[in-house]
């Protein structure tokens, strides 16, 4: 938690919705108000709020190189597919959430909705449009 502190043990979490309403003491107290609670022993587990990437392309398709990535990338379909693939990565890495700043063939709008409507299984996706190539400054600069 950035105060060097000592870990909790054994502390209480309560959440309400999908929200942290307290830890500690005062999640048990609190939920002991509650009429039903249902209750996840999580013992020899960690516990902690979720992650956000706030810059990734999960359309990318993690390329060797630049050559690859703007000059040799995969067909549409298959970059839709791969990205599915990718945002379950994300999920899986501990992050609930994450930006992709810019996406291939337009695809990002399309995989946040894939995920909201629970067709991709993913975590909360804001995105950008397409990637945009410029004459100066930048990688796709360079390259041009």
């Amino acid at each position: 938690d950035g105060t060097r502190a000592e870990a909790i043990p054994n502390p209480g979490v309560l959440i309400d919705g999908d929200q942290i309403k307290a830890v500690g003491p005062g999640a048990e107290q609190q939920a002991s108000q509650l009429g039903q609670v249902v209750r996840v022993d999580a013992t020899g587990k960690t516990v902690m709020p979720g992650l956000i990437d706030a810059h990734c392309h999960v359309t990318f398709a993690e390329p060797a190189s630049n050559d690859e990535l703007f000059f040799h990338r995969p067909s549409e379909g298959l970059t839709a597919l791969v990205a599915a693939h990718g945002v379950q990565k994300v999920l899986r890495a501990g992050c609930t959430g994450f930006l992709d700043a810019d996406v291939l063939y337009n695809i990002g709008a399309d995989l946040r909705d894939a995920i909201e409507i629970g067709a991709v299984e993913g975590p909360r996706m804001s995105t950008g449009g397409n990637a945009l190539l410029t004459a100066v400054g930048g990688t796709a600069g360079r390259l041009i």
